[in-house]
């Protein structure tokens, strides 16, 4: 034994696994912990894609219907009301798709949100953060879809957070599952 106060501790002689030793920290507690800001942050994802979503929905509308906001005009040749006609209908169309997908990622967003608080269905998360990709497509939530399908990925697939989601589908509350990780 050292004199000195900084030196680092020495572990003890005992074989590992003996009664009484120490067994080294394996940190799940901290992973298992991110779980719910994981799932709060599912909920602002949502929220930013149902707003990006309602407003491609009302854009598609609006711009379907601009032929009714054009002046009538008698001098337009059957072409060029064809190709307008042709137009309008492709932006109701595209704009009200996309807006509807977006729409249903961000409900997902919501059920795993849910699901997340509750510590049950770990790989329905991992599918939204998957889809939730797709929002970029809007180019609105790129960065944040991106974000959080990283960050996501890296707690859902450690395996404390793992064995925490199978607790909490065997039904047990969050104070017991967090009990399961003391460290």
């Amino acid at each position: 034994m050292s004199d000195n106060p900084f030196s680092a501790p020495q572990p003890a002689q005992a074989h590992p696994g003996a009664p009484g030793q120490q067994q080294p920290p394996s940190y799940g507690r901290g992973y298992v912990q991110q779980i719910p800001v994981i799932a709060s942050l599912f909920i602002a994802q949502g929220v930013l894609l149902l707003l990006m979503g309602g407003y491609l929905v009302v854009l598609g509308v609006f711009m379907g219907n601009m032929d009714q906001f054009m002046p009538p005009n008698a001098q337009q040749p059957a072409e060029f009301q064809d190709m307008m006609d042709t137009q309008t209908t492709i932006m109701l169309w595209g704009f009200g798709i996309v807006g509807g997908v977006i729409v249903i990622i961000a409900f997902l967003h919501f059920i795993a949100a849910y699901l997340g608080f509750t510590y049950k269905g770990r790989v329905f998360g991992i599918v939204t953060m998957i889809a939730g990709l797709l929002s970029m497509f809007s180019c609105y939530c790129a960065p944040t879809a991106i974000g959080l399908a990283v960050y996501g990925m890296i707690i859902y697939f450690n395996p404390a957070v793992t064995k925490a989601f199978a607790l909490g589908k065997s039904g047990m509350k969050k104070q017991e599952i967090l009990s399961h990780f003391p460290y």
